[in-house]
């Protein structure tokens, strides 16, 4: 093979790899914006909940959570890990008995979705957050 070919071959394959590279480091990223809201279904005593989470600079993640149709409310508030896509949130009931619960999940690196654990249950069992971009 000529000096020149391999050349180009190379250049070719430096492009190709570090197109990949990319568009990997770009499946990583969660841009603030981002919109979270889906409903989870009635599982384990735990009744139906709808959920509305925005992610905001940093990492941060804020909204609400309701039940009982929306008579019910709980103001959430966390933070996901960049890298991991790792969440915790802390979900304070508003008025009522001004209860608290830990929320624990995850961000899908491949689609986007969240995935969410709450407390008095293991999972919501396959129910995932639609993405929603503002």
């Amino acid at each position: 093979m000529s000096p020149l070919k391999l050349a180009g071959m190379s250049a070719l394959a430096i492009t190709a790899i570090s197109c990949v590279a990319l568009a990997q480091q770009q499946q990583m990223q969660l841009p603030p914006g981002r919109i979270y809201a889906f409903h989870s279904g009635a599982q384990s005593g735990c009744p139906p909940m709808d959920w509305h989470i925005m992610l905001q600079d940093g990492g941060v993640l804020t909204g609400m959570i309701s039940w009982d149709n929306m008579q019910s409310i709980a103001r959430v508030s966390g933070t996901v890990d960049q890298h991991t896509r790792k969440f915790q949130m802390t979900a304070t009931e508003v008025g009522g008995k001004g209860r608290t619960a830990t929320i624990d999940g995850t961000v899908n690196k491949q689609d986007g979705w969240l995935t969410a654990y709450r407390g008095c249950e293991r999972e919501v069992s396959g129910r995932r957050g639609t993405l929603v971009r503002a």
